[in-house]
């Protein structure tokens, strides 16, 4: 058993911040806080650990739920291309390690495998805006894992406003059905709304690649690598 689970680090920095007034990068700052908020209340096993912005464009979330960890990075870019007056995004690097997490205060400082592995995807980035890394022990699953997220990167970056604010609530609220979130919608669609959104952003492939993320044992593979 492992003595440490695998925990998942999200370091991002934002695309274009340069070009943000001081009041939108604020109202970008105010929306990655209340997407990491609304993740923690909709995934019972989420509860982030700690989320923390510096340097103006970059930020950090950490979580105990590596299963989750694609959907919060799929979610958190989703919420943010979704804004109606600010045309921004951001690049994500997912770090996945057995990692020991100690209390609030202590974790401020950013240590452990996780982190590392982390911020190295993130420097390593050049015009991907998604990337994973895990440790060199499971390295005989890191090709896929690598290109379908990168995968998954890509067809995010080509969500419209509108499609990016139903894939974040069909993100958010994991088993609504098309008509269940055309209901959920403020204001309400009709259905066709939403396949035809579903049908122009991607969705199925987005989707089947969680539905294979999320299926897999973090626990498992991390206490089977070789050592």
């Amino acid at each position: 058993m492992l003595s440490n689970p695998p925990i998942a680090v999200l370091t991002g920095d934002l695309i274009g911040s340069t070009r943000l007034s001081r009041s939108d990068l604020l109202d970008v700052h105010s929306a990655l806080s209340a997407s990491v908020q609304q993740m923690g209340e909709s995934w019972s096993s989420f509860g982030p650990v700690t989320f923390s912005t510096f340097r103006g464009d970059s930020w950090q979330l950490v979580t105990r739920d590596a299963t989750s960890s694609l959907r919060a990075a799929l979610y958190i870019r989703a919420r943010l291309k979704s804004l109606t007056d600010i045309a921004t995004d951001t690049r994500i690097a997912i770090g996945i390690a057995a990692t020991p997490l100690y209390s609030t205060e202590e974790q401020t400082v950013s240590t452990g495998e996780a982190f590392i592995l982390s911020g190295h995807a993130l420097d390593a980035m050049k015009k991907e805006t998604l990337s994973i890394a895990i440790p060199d022990g499971q390295s005989q699953g890191a090709r896929w894992l690598e290109a379908m997220v990168y995968a998954c990167g890509e067809l995010t970056s080509g969500w419209t406003t509108r499609q990016a604010e139903i894939n974040a609530s069909a993100l958010l609220q994991k088993s609504l059905t098309q008509a269940e979130l055309a209901k959920a919608l403020s204001p309400p669609v009709k259905q066709q709304t939403i396949a035809d959104s579903f049908a122009g952003s991607r969705w199925h492939i987005v989707d089947s690649a969680l539905a294979a993320f999320e299926e897999t044992n973090w626990n498992a593979l991390f206490d089977h690598a070789p050592s």
